[in-house]
């Protein structure tokens, strides 16, 4: 109850739309456009005063998003193709089953939790964590929106031990910023979020896959989560495009006797969900690696070997030549 006895009044989103423009219906003009069609982005204006345009929903592959007009990539690859790099989720999106337990490190939005829910359905999980809270509360609503309930949305980091770190603020002012290329500090510098070790923060009935996008914190998420690793043999899909990170990495992820391959995808998809044959990523790569337990037999096209001293990023990598899907 409000200071001075009023009640406060409830709109919901069909009421909201209908709103004045004296309650701040900044959303009520782009209404219009509702419902969203195949290609097509709704602006979000500012509630208050109707005039900034920092988020867009679009009808993606895997559901209605939120994204932020403002990212570099993501947002753009939303707004554009109604899908974020595609290619990642053929690969991964195959091996997740009815009723499986993903985790997705780095799920920005949620263009891949989306998809993953899809995957295992209602009755598997998708715990996603994303340290950015503004980039968290959007993945946590474009759950909300699709009716995914086993999507469980943790707005922290994952690390090799509990700890304290900063990431830095979102400047909704500029033109243009890479939002999933935002990495966490220790330097207290920016906002505080909370880091967990996945062992002691999850106790999963199972665990078919971890993906991990969290801007050369790779291995320190595999190592926090070495022993649901050795528990479950999840497969393990880890960005990999920081060279001189990328042999304590690997290295790190033999050692729990996984075999590893380079998958890299091209971030423009000719096959997008919108249509648009528009590159608007011409030539940028995706460079990631699917790891799997001796155990477990991996296939797949043109599958390369990693070998800790070779980068896809150096000149004379053997898989130069190999086509990038």
């Amino acid at each position: 109850m409000p200071a001075d006895g009023k009640t406060n009044k409830i709109l919901f989103l069909n009421e909201y739309l209908q709103a004045p423009k004296s309650q701040g219906a900044g959303l009520a003009e782009s209404a219009k456009l509702m419902p969203i069609q195949v290609g097509q982005t709704m602006t979000i204006t500012n509630f208050l005063d109707g005039t900034s345009d920092t988020c867009g929903l679009v009808q993606a592959r895997y559901g209605l998003m939120l994204h932020w007009r403002f990212d570099r990539y993501i947002g753009r690859s939303l707004g554009h193709y109604g899908e974020w790099c595609e290619g990642e989720m053929t690969l991964m999106g195959s091996a997740c089953r009815p009723g499986d337990v993903v985790v997705d490190a780095g799920a920005n939005v949620g263009s891949h939790a989306l998809a993953f829910a899809r995957a295992v359905g209602p009755e598997g999980q998708v715990h996603a964590f994303e340290p950015q809270l503004e980039t968290a509360s959007l993945l946590g609503a474009n759950a909300a929106i699709n009716g995914l309930r086993q999507i469980h949305m943790h707005p922290l980091a994952l690390a090799e031990h509990e700890q304290t770190l900063s990431v830095r603020p979102l400047f909704y002012d500029r033109s243009e910023q890479n939002v999933g290329g935002v990495s966490l500090q220790t330097d207290g510098l920016g906002r505080a979020t909370r880091a967990e070790a996945l062992d002691r923060y999850l106790d999963p009935p199972s665990l078919r896959l971890i993906k991990a996008d969290v801007e050369g914190m790779e291995l320190s998420v595999v190592n926090g989560a070495a022993g649901l690793i050795h528990q479950f043999h999840p497969l393990l899909y880890l960005e990999n495009d920081r060279v001189e990170r990328s042999k304590a990495l690997i290295e790190g992820v033999q050692a729990l006797n996984y075999r590893l391959y380079w998958h890299r995808v091209m971030l423009f998809n000719p096959n997008n969900f919108a249509g648009n044959s528009e590159n608007l990523f011409p030539g940028v790569v995706s460079t990631n690696m699917v790891a799997a337990h001796e155990s477990d037999h991996l296939t797949g096209p043109e599958l390369i070997p990693v070998h800790p001293d070779e980068h896809p990023s150096l000149p004379d990598w053997p898989g130069r030549h190999k086509p990038i899907e």
